[in-house]
């Protein structure tokens, strides 16, 4: 029996380990691990800031269902990983060997590769994340409130993951990933 370890669960993730455990069936072991208990379906973000959906009509609880598949999923974040060994172990301090692993993390926002960007920063807002979009939320209804110019799009040089927005006056949005 072999054991497939995937990490991160977001689309590519959720794939992998449902194409995974179909494909190898229940004589070898699958397991998903995701640093947040949800997933979150980033496409909907947008309809999240504009107020057209709800988190709790773009996120679901991981385990339930993919439990009812034969993959054993773990709510922990991944603090390290020895390659060479076939073993990794998580912020819970469990300590998996694998006989082979699917990194799907996504990509690593990067919004201090830029000067001023980032929702943190309070110059850009952003649909990244569920939680941006519903922190842009509140832009988007002042922008209705008090209409104004709003530049949308993706920083140069920024490679971005999703569909980004602005939504504050005189911002420019980003997605902006390590390459």
């Amino acid at each position: 029996m072999a054991t497939v370890i995937v990490i991160g669960a977001g689309l590519g993730g959720m794939s992998a380990a449902y194409e995974l455990k179909a494909e190898l069936g229940k004589q070898h072991e699958v397991i998903l691990i995701n640093d947040k208990p949800d997933f979150e379906f980033t496409p909907s973000n947008p309809w999240i800031a504009v107020q057209w959906r709800e988190r709790k009509e773009t996120s679901i609880a991981i385990e339930p269902h993919v439990k009812k598949k034969g993959i054993r999923f773990i709510h922990a974040a991944l603090t390290e990983l020895q390659p060479a060994a076939q073993q990794l172990t998580l912020s819970d301090g469990q300590t998996l060997r694998y006989d082979f692993l699917a990194i799907c993390t996504g990509p690593a926002l990067a919004f201090d590769e830029v000067t001023g960007a980032g929702p943190e920063s309070g110059g850009t807002t952003s649909v990244c994340t569920l939680s941006h979009a519903e922190e842009c939320r509140h832009s988007v209804s002042a922008l209705v409130d008090e209409p104004g110019p709003v530049i949308v799009g993706a920083m140069p040089g920024a490679s971005c993951f999703g569909p980004p927005t602005s939504m504050r006056s005189s911002s420019i949005a980003t997605c902006a990933t390590k390459r």
